[in-house]
């Protein structure tokens, strides 16, 4: 190879000369001779000798069994972009080729490439520096010349093919599921990507697919196809692959194969005798006999074909669980003679990668690829539902559900996780649920989309398989008031699952998720009416609920006061659907039953650039009748609870009460009392009866309905018994003057000594049903 001196004082950089000192400095390198120019591959040459410690019994030979000698010359290229990018490192020519760990291509003057470290050459070199390199290359030799570049207790190496163009993504655990002891083959279609193949083979990209094509002339006519072309350069279309595994020996025990090679194959002969060595030479005769048949009756194409063959290793490949490796090939035949060139085909070694598949994607994202999937259901298919939902389906955790009605617009592009192209556009303009749920499939995750509304299917026994008794949670991210009444208002019986829920609030300035407690106490409207008191307590929720600046106000995108939306950017929407994504995900991955309720409270920074969450356990509501209106409930919140209880222990000998705030569904017959107010000073308090002051009272009200973003009100008072009795006839009087003096359902509640009681007034809009 022709080199020469380059630089204008004939020197190499300063950075190749320290390199020199590095290899110099290591006490198994003997001092490297001068750099070299080399034209043919643009790189300053250093050779260094590394010495090699060889096995006791073969150091006089001065070389090893595996063909390792005793020293070994190693050849540094520093690039011309050096130090920013690493030095190529290779082997003598001659060197033995079947060891794990070397790479599977050669230097342009046919000389080995180790490999020696388990990630990128240049990450590692600029994280540690050319001396921890040249270590690691004394490590790689003295293990090839031990024979210890396998370590059994890690598992067996794969063959290496990374750096090969060609790819073939299989679902491996599914495939090797197909395989058995007697050895055979197995024809299984495939989808293909590659460039056309004006000059040499076509570089593939392939999919293969779980599901199995007789090899027939028939099955092959209906398989193979080409699609229109993405470019004027490339094709794709669908075909077929050939899955062949080694049978038994002829004392009966499978067939193994110990020795382990480079991926060194380039033609068909190369890749019948590499069968051979994996033991499954007559397997893959036959499956090339069989496909040669099936195409006679073809017209002339040519078109791909991918070859998988399998090799029972002595022990597990290394993060497989399992003894057999896969090795992907492709090549091209010709129809109907299959292959005329004969053993001279072109056939490339492929790289292997795992398809898009549920363990993979949990795999990836930390989870256990074993676990379970956990059946939930998404309510709202918008802008966070969607996003929310991907990201869980890329954990592999996706809804099995999506409930959404509605359907796409064009202005839905700005915001929603699937995005619109040439090729789908009309089915952007389709059913959102269906939208998602094709994506979600696309993730390995199969979905049902039902394009109902969900406030109508809690109200029905017909519920189109949005959930079942096995559902774990239903997700509620449709921000719809009516929708989260009508969950909140479920029979257990149409509804067996907990709701979690999911909304902004403030163009972004609030994200807040609800979760129910255990036997869905507290449920999700209980849940929003805490969100309503926290503002009480915190000015800043209370800002950001009630936020309606001109940027965050909504946005005309079309004709009509229907076609208004909010005003939002995208990645504000991420960034809480991100959080909002990771509490389902830990939900999920622990204990799946809920004992208390959760209120998350997501503010967005400053910057806004994240979100702090702040999280409260709410505990169970007290649930009570009032009296003569059985249809109605009261559910009495855990602080309601703890102020009654303190201002009755502070009157032991005599009645006391105030005003009692919360929030109150007509819809659903129930009032939610989340506080209280202390009375007035003016107020009477005696043994036998307690009278509410006014003094300030107005005001006390005013301050705290607005204190809460408007989401409270006042329901009615409360005072307590020194007995066990509930509504008095004076209590039920007061009850009727309280509901005439307001115009939505007024409430009395009584702390008796034993329990709570309540009364409401008797006017028609109360009893209207």
């Amino acid at each position: 190879m022709a080199s020469r001196d380059r630089g204008g004082a004939h020197d190499p950089p300063w950075a190749v000369q320290q390199a020199v000192r590095v290899l110099g400095r290591d006490p198994k390198v003997r001092p490297a001779a001068a750099p070299r120019w080399v034209d043919e591959i643009g790189c300053w040459v250093v050779e260094a000798d590394f010495a090699v410690e060889l096995p006791g019994a073969y150091k006089s030979q001065g070389c090893s069994p595996s063909g390792v000698m005793s020293v070994e010359t190693v050849r540094f290229a520093f690039p011309e972009s050096y130090p920013l990018d690493p030095p190529e490192i290779s082997l003598r020519e001659g060197f033995p080729r079947n060891f794990p760990h070397i790479q599977p291509w050669l230097t342009t003057d046919n000389r080995p490439v180790p490999c020696v470290v388990d990630e990128p050459l240049s990450e590692f070199f600029l994280s540690d520096g050319l001396v921890a390199v040249v270590h690691q290359v004394a490590i790689w030799l003295e293990r090839a010349a031990a024979g210890t570049l396998i370590d059994p207790n890690q598992g067996w190496e794969p063959v290496r093919r990374d750096g090969l163009k060609d790819l073939v993504a299989v679902d491996r655990t599914r495939l090797i599921e197909k395989l058995d002891d007697r050895g055979g083959f197995r024809c299984l279609e495939m989808a293909y990507w590659r460039s056309k193949p004006s000059v040499g083979l076509a570089v593939s990209s392939v999919l293969v697919a779980n599901s199995e094509v007789p090899l027939s002339a028939s099955a092959l006519t209906s398989v193979y196809c080409t699609e229109p072309p993405l470019t004027d350069d490339t094709e794709r279309g669908r075909g077929v692959a050939l899955l062949v595994w080694p049978g038994k020996s002829p004392d009966g025990s499978p067939l193994v194969c110990d020795q382990y090679l480079p991926e060194t194959v380039s033609s068909l002969a190369e890749l019948r005798e590499r069968a051979r060595i994996y033991g499954c030479a007559q397997e893959l005769r036959e499956a090339l006999t069989a496909f040669r048949t099936a195409l006679k009756s073809q017209e002339s194409k040519a078109l791909p074909l991918t070859i998988i063959l399998c090799a029972r290793r002595p022990y597990e490949v290394i993060g497989e669980g399992s003894c057999t490796e896969l090795c992907a090939y492709v090549t091209h035949f010709r129809a109907p003679m299959a292959f005329p060139e004969g053993d001279r085909t072109p056939v490339r070694p492929a790289g292997l990668r795992d398809r898009v598949s549920r363990p993979l994607l949990a795999r990836m994202s930390g989870g256990d690829e074993e676990a379970p999937r956990i059946p939930w259901t998404l309510v709202g298919a918008g802008s966070l539902g969607s996003k929310v939902g991907l990201h869980l389906a890329r954990a592999g955790q996706a809804p099995e559900a999506v409930v959404d009605p509605t359907v796409m617009s064009p202005h839905n592009a700005a915001r929603h996780a699937l995005i619109p192209s040439d090729t789908m556009a009309p089915g952007w303009l389709g059913v959102k649920a269906s939208g998602l749920a094709q994506a979600f499939e696309a993730l390995d995750q199969p979905a049902r989309a039902v394009e109902e509304d969900a406030a109508s299917l809690v109200q029905s026994t017909r519920r189109s398989g949005a959930w079942s008794r096995r559902t774990w949670a239903v997700v509620n991210s449709s921000a719809s008031l009516r929708v989260r009444e009508a969950l909140a208002a479920a029979d257990a019986k149409l509804l067996p699952a907990r709701v979690i829920e999911m909304l902004l609030f403030g163009g972004g300035q609030l994200g807040v998720l609800t979760a129910e407690g255990e036997d869905r106490n507290p449920n999700t409207a209980d849940l929003m009416v805490e969100l309503y008191r926290l503002a009480v307590e915190d000015a800043d929720i209370r800002h950001r609920l009630r936020t309606d600046d001109a940027p965050f106000g909504r946005v005309r995108v079309g004709q009509g006061c229907g076609s208004l939306t909010m005003r939002m950017s995208d990645a504000r929407i991420s960034l809480f659907a991100a959080g909002m994504a990771e509490y389902l995900l830990a939900a999920q991955r622990r204990d799946q039953q809920a004992t208390v309720g959760e209120l998350l409270a997501g503010r967005l920074d400053s910057g806004a650039m994240g979100v702090n969450w702040e999280r409260r356990t709410i505990p169970p509501v007290t649930v009570i009748a009032p009296k003569d209106h059985r249809d109605w409930q009261v559910r009495i919140h855990g602080n309601a609870v703890k102020e009654i209880a303190a201002e009755t222990a502070r009157y032991p000998e005599v009645e006391t009460g105030g005003v009692i705030m919360g929030r109150v569904s007509e819809t659903r017959k129930t009032f939610h009392v989340v506080d209280v107010l202390p009375a007035p000073p003016d107020s009477i308090r005696s043994p036998t009866e307690f009278i509410l002051g006014t003094g300030n009272l107005c005001r006390a009200i005013t301050e705290y309905v607005e204190g809460s973003a408007l989401g409270l009100s006042c329901l009615g008072t409360w005072h307590s018994h020194l007995n066990q009795s509930g509504p008095s006839l004076t209590d039920e009087r007061t009850a009727e003057a309280l509901q005439i003096a307001r115009s939505a359902p007024a409430l009395l509640l009584i702390r008796a000594t034993d329990r709570f009681h309540a009364a409401m007034g008797h006017s028609d809009q109360v009893n209207a049903e």
